[in-house]
């Protein structure tokens, strides 16, 4: 959606420290196993602790094979996802009864469209086009490119019904982008696969985003960098140890288009169809990846002290921190919880 389906670990969450391990004399030795998988635009890397390789390949292909269903639904890359199939029933005034997985996403995307107000919102898709080809050739999208894209997006466009979990499209040439909140389904998912091996210990990292199962074996958390960038283009450490907890981060360090001195982000508002043009960066600490993932695009599309006070006023347990530059000044708002 908003962020760009591309690699994103230079700026999220990239570091994690190899835990120190040892067992409990109440449970058999337990092993650290590490994967990865290439998939959403982003490379996904799984770290478990399970009692042998069998084991531990059996939870990695499970994760793996979970992500690819997820993204072969919800990819609107992909002509012949469920996604895009129903993006092209836009217009015709036909409801679409859709699988479970993806009810579940769109009916968590609407709700946050309508707390937010249209700045999450998973119509963008024509926009989402729109920059992408803006800014892969380095050039300002015509304002008729936007104005046109504009009369596709808008929440209220979509209607759902929850008696049979049917979509309609209700304008035409609605593109449905998923981008914002799939890839945190997709971890969330991944998870549960893990665990349905008999294997609880698990932290699961894709580009920006990361889920946390229990922790190793005699330690309190996981045990991971977080980076966020300051005002002055630096990447700052903090060490967390975190459990049964997922975090999130959006930004625009690498993903922009510069034009007449003014730097255009990746990250879409939909309600004016620009990039937004702060430099925040927001990182979110939920119980779910798909609550983090979707939260933290909607904070940086409000803006950061517009979006930190929304997310402290509706989401008072929900943990972030957002750091911009403020009067040529850097600022922090907030801090994550171990």
């Amino acid at each position: 959606m908003y962020r760009l389906l591309t690699t994103m670990a230079l700026y999220a969450f990239a570091a994690l420290l190899l835990p120190c391990f040892t067992a409990a004399q109440t449970e058999a030795p337990l092993k650290r196993f590490a994967f990865s998988h290439p998939q959403m635009g982003t490379l996904f890397n799984i770290s478990l602790y399970a009692a042998d390789s069998t084991q531990a390949r059996k939870a990695a292909d499970a994760a793996k094979a979970r992500i690819d269903e997820i993204n072969n639904s919800m990819s609107d890359y992909m002509p012949t996802s469920e996604l895009s199939k129903l993006s092209l029933t836009s217009g015709s005034k036909k409801a679409v009864t859709v699988s479970e997985p993806l009810w579940l996403v769109l009916s968590a995307s609407q709700e946050l469209a309508v707390q937010t107000k249209g700045a999450f919102d998973v119509t963008v898709g024509a926009l989402s086009k729109v920059w992408r080809k803006a800014i892969r050739q380095k050039t300002m999208p015509a304002k008729s490119e936007i104005s046109t894209a504009r009369k596709s997006v808008g929440y209220k466009k979509m209607q759902l019904n929850a008696a049979d979990k049917s979509v309609q499209l209700n304008a035409p040439n609605m593109q449905l982008d998923l981008g914002a909140i799939a890839k945190g389904y997709a971890l969330d998912e991944a998870l549960k696969a893990i665990e349905q091996h008999q294997v609880s210990r698990a932290l699961i990292q894709g580009g920006g985003d990361l889920v946390a199962g229990d922790a190793p074996p005699g330690q309190p958390g996981w045990q991971i960098f977080a980076k966020w960038v300051t005002p002055q283009g630096q990447l700052r450490d903090t060490l967390l140890q975190v459990k049964r907890c997922a975090v999130a981060t959006s930004g625009a360090l690498y993903r922009f288009l510069e034009s007449d001195g003014k730097r255009f982000s990746h990250i879409i508002d939909p309600r004016t169809g620009m990039g937004v043009t702060h430099a925040a960066m927001v990182s979110v600490q939920a119980p779910t990846a798909m609550q983090a993932d979707a939260l933290a695009t909607a904070i940086s599309v409000m803006g950061p002290r517009k979006g930190f006070a929304w997310l402290q006023k509706n989401y008072k347990a929900i943990p972030a921190i957002v750091t911009f530059q403020e009067k040529g000044k850097p600022v922090q708002l907030g801090k994550l919880r171990e």
